[in-house]
């Protein structure tokens, strides 16, 4: 069995499982049904990218308050997970939340900003793993054993992303800059900042970005 498709399915089923994603998944799949058509291919998949902000907010209430902005973030965070992984069925690639029953252990060690004593990953609200061969297992049950093995042996060969999710992008357009800044320092004066821990660190990957996406919710986008 392909032990990366597995994974795959089982980020997916992960996000369906939240409430909020599934009520508004029932007003997306029939607009997402109708702009791919009966005969779509991979070039359609591709360009339904182009139709997420509008298909999310066709379920956004902008009277909604500080509560319901959560948990449209939430699902803007799933929406985007879902779509990835579909962009990447059948690739070496998989975008997972990242939960400690999905995230290996090198990889949130090596992604860990730590500030004295404090450790955080809160800036990573999806990551994208780009494995380097394809992974086959004879018994579903051991997934994340080998998925985790793998990063553990083969950290220097992964290519990493970590991708933010936020829907409104005039509240936190510094956000990104904040964060790259941040990542591609090589080293921090006169502050107790640093990154990885346990001997872990994003240089150690073959590759690693940071990345943002956002749902513009102004009305005019020629604003934008």
């Amino acid at each position: 069995m392909n032990a990366i498709e597995l994974f795959r399915e089982a980020s997916k089923q992960h996000i369906f499982k939240n409430l909020s994603f599934k009520k508004a998944w029932e007003v997306w799949l029939p607009q997402i049904k109708n702009i791919l058509g009966n005969n779509y291919n991979a070039d359609d998949l591709i360009k339904l990218g182009n139709h997420l902000r509008d298909i999310f907010l066709s379920t956004s209430d902008e009277s909604r308050d500080q509560s319901q902005i959560s948990i449209g973030g939430n699902s803007w965070e799933s929406f985007v997970c879902w779509y990835l992984n579909l962009c990447m069925i059948g690739s070496k690639s998989v975008v997972i939340k990242p939960l400690k029953k999905f995230t290996p252990n090198a990889i949130k060690e090596a992604m860990s900003v730590n500030y004295g004593n404090y450790s955080s990953n809160s800036e990573s609200d999806l990551i994208a793993i780009t494995f380097p061969s394809f992974l086959s297992i004879e018994d579903k049950s051991e997934i994340f054993k080998k998925i985790f093995m793998e990063c553990e042996q083969k950290i220097s060969e992964l290519e990493v992303v970590t991708i933010q999710c936020k829907t409104n992008w005039n509240d936190n357009a510094q956000i990104p800059m904040l964060w790259d800044m941040i990542y591609k320092s090589t080293k921090f004066k006169d502050i107790n900042l640093s990154i990885g821990k346990n001997s872990r660190h994003i240089s150690h990957f073959k590759s690693f970005k940071y990345s943002f996406v956002t749902v513009p919710t102004q009305k005019n986008l020629s604003k934008f």
